[in-house]
This record gives C-alpha cells, sequence and structure tokens, in this order.
C-alpha cells in the first residue's frame, strides 16, 4: 500500500516505512511497455501542430501502473480523449524502483517521456535535482496550482521558487477502532487526551486489549511516537520545526518532554500488547482483524488491508472507525504532495503534456485512485466517494485538521535518540531522565545537514 511521504522521520525511518507498505516492492520488473515501432525517444509519429484535432501520440511513464490502477488509467484516457479525441497515450511502465534508474538515464539523453511521474527516491531531492539539469518545465501558472492545499505547495517547488510538478494525494496515521467491541461495552471515540486514558483502561478491565502493535517493525514504533510529538508542538506552534532551527524551541522543551511523558503513560498502564517488541505489523494487523483488540495505530491504507484480510483468512468482518491522536485541540496531519508529475522541458508537445497532467489530476480521475488507496487528493475541495465506510470517517477529520508540511527537519541521530528512548519504555524500562538533552546536544551538533524549504 503507497504510503504517504509526509511523516517528519529520521531518514532511516523513512526507508523503513516506504519497504513496509510499498504495494509494489514485490512486484519488480524488467519488463516495460513500450508499443511497436517506439524506440524510446521523445518524437512522436505526428509533430505537434496545436490542433485539438491532430492525431498524436504523447508519451507518459510510471512506476506503479498495475492490474490495480486500471480504473485510473482508463479514467484518464477518457478525460484526455475529451481535449484531443485523436490522442493516443502511450504508458511506458516499469514497476518498481529500475523505474528510477531508467528515469535518470533517458533525461539525460532527451529520451525521455513527454510527462513523467517521480519521486524523492534513496535519499534524494530529485525535484530540484531534475530542475537544476533543465528536464522539467515551468508549471507556476497553471490553474490547479492555485488549488492545492498551502501545506503541500512547498513540495511542488523548486529551490528558485517556481512550480515544477504537481502532487497526487496524501495520507494520514491515527487509531482505527473495532466498532462492535466499542458498541458492545458502551465505548465512544475519545475527543481528548483525559477521554483516551479513560477509554483504555475500560477495555483493560475488559480483559480487552487496548492497542495492538507490531513495533518490531521499527517504523510503526517511530511512526506513533511521532506523530504524538508532531500533534503535541503543531497544536502550540505551527511553525515549530522552524523555530527549532533557528533556535525559539528547544527539543528538551515541553513540547518534547510532554510527548514522552504521553507516550510512557501508555506504556506504563499497559495499554499495548505484551508481545508489541516482538511481533511486527502484518502480525499486529492480522491481531486487530481478528477482533482481538479495540485498537490499531496505522495509516489510511489500513481498512483497504482489513478487507482483504477478513476476505482471504476467512475472518468475521467488522465495522472500523477512526480517530486521529487526541493530544491536541485539533487533529494534526504531516503532509507531502505525494507522488510527483512533471512535463519533460525537452517535450515537443509542451501544451499538450500540460493538459495531459491536468487530467491526471483532474477529480474526475485523481479521486478513482484516491478511493482505491484510501488516500485525500492534495486540491481543495475536490470531492472522493470512498467505498470503505471507515475512509469517510478519516476524510472528514483532515479535511477540518491542521495540515502541516512533512519536512524532516530533525537530522538522523535526534530521530534515533528518541526511537530508542520509545523502545526501553515499550519494554517496562525507566528512561534516564537526559534522552531529550541527548537528542538537543544532536541536533545542535548535525542540524547543518538539514536543508530547510523556502
Amino acid at each position: 500500500m503507497k504510503k504517504r511521504l509526509g511523516i517528519i522521520l529520521t531518514a532511516a525511518l523513512m526507508v523503513s516505512l516506504l519497504a513496509g507498505c510499498s504495494k509494489s516492492e514485490n512486484k519488480v520488473s524488467t519488463d516495460i511497455t513500450t508499443p511497436e515501432g517506439n524506440k524510446g525517444t521523445n518524437s512522436s509519429p505526428v509533430e505537434p501542430t496545436g490542433g485539438d484535432s491532430e492525431a498524436f501520440t504523447i508519451r507518459a511513464s510510471t512506476w506503479f501502473f498495475d492490474d490495480t490502477t486500471t480504473a485510473y488509467q482508463a479514467a484518464i484516457e477518457k478525460k484526455y480523449k475529451e481535449m484531443y479525441p485523436n490522442a493516443t497515450i502511450q504508458w511506458d511502465v516499469l514497476l518498481g524502483e529500475k523505474y528510477f534508474d531508467k528515469l535518470k538515464t533517458e533525461l539525460a539523453t532527451n529520451s525521455a517521456a513527454d510527462v513523467i511521474f517521480f519521486q524523492n527516491f534513496g535519499g534524494q531531492d530529485l525535484l530540484n535535482l531534475y530542475n537544476k539539469a533543465g528536464y522539467l518545465t515551468d508549471l507556476s501558472d497553471q490553474p490547479w496550482v492555485s488549488t492545492v492545499v498551502e501545506a503541500s505547495l512547498p513540495f511542488l517547488k523548486s529551490e528558485d521558487g517556481k512550480v515544477v510538478a504537481a502532487g497526487t494525494t496524501v495520507g494520514g496515521e491515527g487509531f482505527w477502532y473495532n466498532k462492535k467491541i466499542f458498541a458492545d461495552n458502551g465505548l465512544t471515540a475519545p475527543t481528548n487526551w483525559d477521554e483516551f486514558i479513560k477509554l483504555n483502561e475500560a477495555l483493560k478491565a475488559k480483559t480487552i486489549t487496548p492497542i495492538v502493535a507490531g513495533f518490531k517493525d521499527q517504523w510503526t514504533l517511530g511512526m506513533t511516537l511521532t506523530d504524538l510529538i508532531q500533534t503535541i508542538k503543531s497544536s502550540k506552534n505551527i511553525n515549530f520545526d522552524r523555530d527549532l532551527y533557528d533556535g525559539k524551541e528547544k527539543i528538551n522543551g515541553p513540547e518534547y518532554q510532554e510527548a514522552l511523558d504521553k507516550f510512557a503513560e501508555l506504556t506504563s498502564k499497559g495499554f499495548f500488547n505484551k508481545n508489541a517488541l516482538t511481533i511486527d505489523w502484518p502480525q499486529s494487523r492480522l491481531e486487530f482483524a481478528a477482533g482481538k483488540a479495540g485498537m490499531i495505530y496505522q495509516g489510511n491504507w489500513l481498512p483497504g488491508m482489513l478487507d482483504a484480510d477478513w476476505k482471504d483468512k476467512g475472518l468475521t468482518a467488522f465495522d472500523v472507525g477512526y480517530f486521529a491522536m487526541p493530544a491536541g485541540p485539533k487533529p494534526v496531519f504531516s503532509i507531502g504532495a505525494g507522488d510527483y508529475i512533471a512535463v519533460n522541458a525537452k517535450t515537443k508537445y509542451v501544451q499538450q503534456s500540460k493538459d495531459l497532467l491536468s487530467a491526471i489530476i483532474d477529480e474526475s480521475t485523481l479521486s478513482i485512485r484516491a478511493n482505491d488507496s484510501g488516500s485525500v487528493p492534495i486540491y481543495k475541495d475536490m470531492k472522493v466517494t470512498y467505498t470503505v465506510p471507515a475512509t469517510n470517517d478519516f476524510l472528514a477529520l483532515f479535511q477540518n485538521g491542521i495540515k502541516v508540511p512533512g519536512y524532516a527537519l530533525i537530522p538522523p541521530s535526534v530521530g534515533d535518540t528518541l526511537l530508542q528512548a520509545a523502545s526501553r519504555l515499550v519494554a517496562g524500562e525507566k528512561l534516564s531522565g537526559k534522552e531529550l538533552e541527548d537528542a538537543q546536544k544532536n541536533y545542535d551538533k548535525d542540524k547543518g545537514s538539514l536543508i530547510l524549504p523556502k
């Protein structure tokens, strides 16, 4: 399941997170979808004349179009036909990470597709690297730019301030709960931390595991702690990370301390499963799917995966609800921009390529992908009808929550220090009280490695 890129984690945690949830990780292929006669150049059978009725072939390349994206692909083709009735879209598909090596080579040899999908891959800021190399078209004047949500827009801009790519969909995390267990025990979703603690105590008193976790996959532990920290600090100061960089805020200050104390409360009161450190995330998901826990903390991809688990494992399905981390007055979501879509600066079909990009992110098309992945478009007021009811609960809170840019504004050394502290708490150990001081020292030592967005 494709996961959003906006969570503020260390580089090591980010790699683990993506590896744990990527839907294409086991589908790497060396096959490329290329129609007969195309030799991998950017030329097309008919030279562009600007007329909407002209016949031409336009190329788009991606790494994730497979049998699960056929409806999205068909909708794009239908939308584009409305603009260019005689156009043909040639999809160049290479599943998995080999796509990014291929794209790099094609861009360098002027043979890349007219429209390209990409992500920042392998720790590289590909958007700025590609822009500096002159590979990307300036899209700042496109109508859709004004509809991008504020927290996502910086991700689409190059260092010179130009919008050089469109985005797609993003997601978020939170507590997914078993509505049957809640209803049977007279429980409701909490709206603040005190209610959350009472909810956990009530479940534990009924000998029901309150929260099932698979912290053997450490990205799940990092995600839980990071979201708790983010909710607290962004509720108090939405510019906390920039102020931290400028020395106006501190990691060893009250916000991080409150987050660590709240996480310690969850562990000391036994609200997680006893084997949380020895089972992985798929095992924790199956425990929840089997009705053995009241809640699980995971991303917006969970409901769709539960449906598959219930069918594949023969488990009894139940209604699932959602609430965000209840550590602030409003939910906080760290978001990015999803996958990038850009127009090749070398294309012969400049306007046609911009129009294809617009078709890819049109409400009639992107809403299909959002539903299939349980994610949220980064464009204001774009309507999505989700077939999995629980995703609608997520969407309602997401739309009304605080959205902050999900920049990785802490060095890996700080993330490692915090993750180690969280692991000790889950294991039942007491902290020395110096963890946040050590994290601050690591931040001061390594913050020069950070690149702040403009």
